[in-house]
């Protein structure tokens, strides 16, 4: 029997990848676990990717084979060398995606989209000329975590969300802001629940390593928080951040360890990818999701690093988040009420003295998303 073809699109590519393609470290691994969940469940799932090349020369589209199931299209991209050329090349990717959906798809395939205000008017528009099965997910409502949107892509936000035929959540708070009636058909998926890891290994220096893996973004808070932190731990512990960010966020967080003179060791390790980041997490014992805790953002977004964490093997200390709290997962979290870094550093002295059960629940979750997708996307078609 043929299997059905499934499009999945978004900001993606393959780490290390010698196109060096713009893409979130987070939103890449949970499109490849989500896929790979389909690819189980009978489907072919080919990846369509608007990503832009960060180099400063020109790169060429290609279609590459990821696996038997999985494969994954790319773009043409005239490079990043100054801001008017990055323009450009937004513009020319939405049109490439365009043309290449409107002339790829037929009547009644299934589309994911990974929500993005980037591409939201592309989608509307394509969603007037052809007759698709459209999957939204959504993981954040932009213009809750940024004020620094334009007007008429707050209104597009809010359209696309009234264009699709089903939904993807990343917590149970956002599907009843976007859709209270639950009048489609939707999925909850709080992020990777599979465990696929290496061996627990470690740094051989017997300290507690403690890693805040994720943005450097400032409205977020986070990192700048776990690295404040290490000022009120021993020595028994020891800091690190990863992360991706602008050069001025990489700055402030390097000033911050050049300024640090505890006992804590604390450390920036720049932004790691594929089996490098996974090699490394699995050296570390506590994993930190300390952004603001009373931003407007947190009633809607659920942080996928708390996944990433707990699917590596790490203990979680949390800033107290409703989406966390009324989660499958809220009893494997060690909850803060706020990012100051003497609460941050108690709940790490907490979780360092428990012992974590998450490989147990985190299987739980894999195994039922399996039967909730193979039922979500046979209702879909």
């Amino acid at each position: 029997m043929k299997r059905k073809r499934i499009r999945y699109i978004g900001y993606y590519d393959i780490p290390k990848s010698t196109q060096n393609r713009e893409f979130s470290p987070a939103a890449t691994n949970f499109m490849t676990y989500l896929s790979s969940v389909i690819v189980e469940e009978g489907y072919d799932v080919e990846i369509v990717s608007m990503s832009p090349t960060l180099g400063k020369q020109p790169m060429f589209g290609n279609f590459v084979n990821l696996s038997q199931h999985l494969s994954l299209k790319t773009f043409f991209s005239i490079g990043s060398c100054n801001n008017i050329c990055r323009r450009i090349d937004i513009h020319l990717l939405r049109l490439q995606m365009f043309l290449y959906l409107f002339f790829t798809m037929r009547k009644d395939d299934v589309v994911i989209v990974y929500h993005s205000l980037n591409y939201a008017r592309l989608f509307i528009n394509l969603r007037k000329v052809l007759n698709f099965r459209f999957i939204l997910q959504v993981c954040e409502i932009y213009q809750d975590v940024t004020s620094n949107i334009a007007k008429k892509l707050k209104i597009d936000e809010y359209s696309i969300f009234n264009k699709c035929d089903a939904y993807i959540f990343s917590n149970d708070l956002l599907r009843d802001k976007i859709d209270p009636e639950h009048r489609l058909e939707s999925v909850i998926i709080y992020g990777i629940y599979k465990q696929n890891i290496p061996a627990k290994s470690s740094f051989n220096d017997h300290k507690i390593h403690v890693v805040y893996a994720g943005t450097l973004d400032i409205n977020k808070g986070g990192a700048a928080a776990a690295a404040a932190a290490a000022a009120e731990l021993d020595s028994r512990f020891h800091i690190h951040i990863l992360g991706f960010g602008g050069k001025k966020q990489i700055e402030t967080i390097q000033d911050i360890i050049n300024n640090h003179h505890g006992d804590c060791e604390l450390s920036y390790e720049g932004l790691l990818q594929g089996e490098e980041f996974i090699s490394f997490m699995r050296k570390c014992d506590i994993g930190l999701s300390t952004q603001i805790p009373n931003a407007t953002f947190n009633d809607t977004s659920f942080p996928s690093k708390v996944l990433n964490y707990l699917s590596l093997g790490l203990k979680v200390v949390s800033v107290r988040m409703k989406a966390l709290e009324v989660s499958k997962i809220s009893d494997e979290l060690f909850y803060i009420n706020s990012n100051e870094a003497k609460d941050i550093a108690k709940g790490v002295e907490i979780a360092a003295d428990s012992i974590s059960k998450s490989a147990t629940i985190l299987s739980d979750l894999d195994k039922s998303l399996h039967t909730n997708i193979r039922t979500f996307l046979s209702g879909i078609e």
